[in-house]
């Protein structure tokens, strides 16, 4: 379901969901590019870096789905982890779930963030956590964990935006 909503969210044709599933929505050469550095395991912390599924290397692609979707997934407006240069972001608070399929983006991007110039990084982990288990925050299906994590994150707003923001 998830590698759906990514194929629709980037406007892909419907078929491409089996090659996101499989790994195979770029090439060998792309992966071997400069961006291959931007999305190294090395970048995830020990710690969570538990399954050999993190370290996987997929040393094939689908060549002409890659070709349509490399621009897209390569272009940090729709993925700030692909960019370049990361000097001169503003702080970020950054929420990552154990049981994302988007979890080692945003370990990744932390921790490129936090080798950036000038920005600090908070970084919340659930170990609980699932794509966007944060809407289970309120309501009948209300989670203990996504209720942690939007206090969590209001706390953290409290402490380095109002009041740093206002002198409090």
């Amino acid at each position: 379901m998830v590698a759906n909503s990514i194929v629709l969210y980037g406007g892909f044709k419907p078929e491409f969901v089996s090659a996101f599933l499989e790994n195979q929505h770029l090439s060998h050469p792309i992966r071997m590019s400069g961006y291959r550095h931007y999305t190294e395991s090395k970048l995830i912390p020990q710690y969570l870096n538990i399954t050999n599924l993190t370290s996987l290397q997929v040393m094939s692609g689908d060549t002409h789905i890659s070709h349509v979707v490399e621009k897209r997934l390569l272009d940090p407006y729709f993925m700030p982890l692909m960019a370049p240069s990361l000097d001169g972001l503003t702080n970020a608070y950054i929420v990552t779930g154990q049981h994302d399929i988007l979890r080692d983006d945003g370990l990744m991007y932390a921790a490129r963030l936090q080798n950036a110039s000038n920005v600090k990084v908070r970084l919340q982990h659930y170990k609980e956590g699932f794509h966007i288990f944060f809407h289970f925050s309120s309501g009948p299906l209300k989670l203990a964990v996504a209720e942690r994590a939007l206090n969590d994150l209001i706390q953290f707003l409290r402490d380095h935006v109002i009041l740093e923001t206002f002198s409090i």
